[in-house]
């Protein structure tokens, strides 16, 4: 589809007198309609009864959309776009308008409504670059903190660009665009954070009051005051006023004093570190120095593969058939303590059992491990 932004304006330039007469037209004709009837003056259903300069009644051979957030926080300032198709297909024409939220322009490609403040539409006609093309026209839009919804009208206007408005020209409302409106102030806010020994391992738990774009949380340890490393992470809830309750489970099985802290994530990158909690913790295993986990088990065609290393270690990662042919080696290479996720893709493998094999070397304490686990691959 061709951009209606890239092209010449040549056409338009040559018909001045066009746009004079299809700006002033339309705004004399609502403001007369709306005045003598319903006090309504604008093109839209929030303020008007469309484009009737034009056309009496609206035409399914047009079709206008917008598209945009449908959930916002006051205050903030979010793009939207309007979206205009079908009919003559020549020029088009627009108009949006918010119930309650404050309406913007992000470019020259339109202006206010000389007789509804909270209406935007075009500052000329825009052109087609072919009647099989769609054309569309950004704003912008601020709601406020006195209202939890709201909604976005819109209607456009296809026209045969001969400076004569009549039955020739098209034109149809969009459908209303809901809006969920947040309240301004809401930070993911932490309502607990806790951590408690549980038959040898950590099991922290943390509540949040409210969420703003929260993409995940990292949880990082730190052993007897030392540098914090990250041990794990748990999905965020995205945008919520609701309480959400977390778990996450340290299986670190060692003594002394373990601090725990979480890092939240934004989607935009940008993240905040919690408050740091501590525990004292009883080494019950002084051997175990890795923990290793694969889920889902059945799985198809992939699983996910996680090794939680307690020590700086040597770690070798195979995969077998039931043959004990290998099929893979998933890694080889020495590591620093830490958590360790990747995948086993089976897609181009057939069904049946498979063996996961781990090999590791504590270079901290010397010692070594080995591990198997089955693994279940249906198609």
């Amino acid at each position: 589809m061709n951009n209606a932004r890239v092209i010449t304006f040549k056409k338009l330039n040559s018909s001045f007198l066009l746009f004079s007469l299809f700006i002033a037209f339309i705004s004399v004709a609502f403001y007369f309609e709306g005045e003598s009837e319903y006090d309504r003056n604008g093109g839209t259903q929030l303020n008007g009864n469309g484009c009737v300069c034009h056309n009496v009644n609206a035409s399914p051979d047009v079709t206008v959309w917008i598209e945009g957030p449908d959930t916002v926080v006051a205050g903030e300032m979010n793009l939207f776009a309007m979206y205009l198709a079908g009919g003559p297909a020549e020029a088009g024409g627009y108009n949006v308008a918010g119930r309650f939220g404050e309406m913007f322009l992000v470019d020259t490609l339109s202006v206010k409504h000389p007789l509804e403040p909270n209406e935007l539409t075009q500052a000329f006609p825009l052109p087609f670059p072919t009647n099989q093309d769609t054309i569309y026209w950004e704003f912008g839009y601020v709601a406020f903190d006195s209202t939890s919804i709201d909604t976005i009208y819109s209607v456009g206007l296809s026209i045969k660009w001969d400076s004569i408005p009549d039955f020739h020209d098209k034109w149809q409302f969009g459908p209303k665009h809901p809006l969920v409106v947040l309240p301004s102030i809401i930070p993911v806010e932490l309502e607990f954070f806790n951590a408690r020994v549980d038959k040898g391992k950590i099991v922290l738990e943390w509540s949040t009051e409210t969420e703003l774009n929260n993409l995940k949380f990292e949880v990082e340890r730190s052993e007897n005051e030392g540098k914090f490393f990250k041990i794990g992470e748990i999905t965020g809830s995205g945008t919520t006023l609701q309480n959400k309750s977390y778990k996450f489970v340290d299986y670190r099985i060692a003594s002394g004093k373990l601090n725990y802290r979480l890092k939240q994530l934004d989607y935009d990158g940008s993240y905040k570190y919690s408050e740091t909690i501590s525990v004292i913790a009883v080494n019950e295993q002084p051997d175990k120095f890795f923990e290793l986990s694969v889920y889902p088990n059945p799985f198809n065609p992939a699983t996910k593969i996680q090794i939680s290393l307690f020590d700086e270690s040597e770690v070798k990662i195979s995969v077998f058939n039931s043959n004990g042919e290998m099929i893979t080696e998933l890694m080889n290479d020495k590591k620093s303590k830490g958590l360790y996720a990747f995948q086993f893709n089976a897609e181009d493998l057939t069904s049946g059992v498979y063996f996961i094999f781990a090999e590791l070397k504590s270079t901290v304490s010397g010692k070594t491990s080995k591990l198997a686990k089955k693994l279940l691959f249906l198609k």
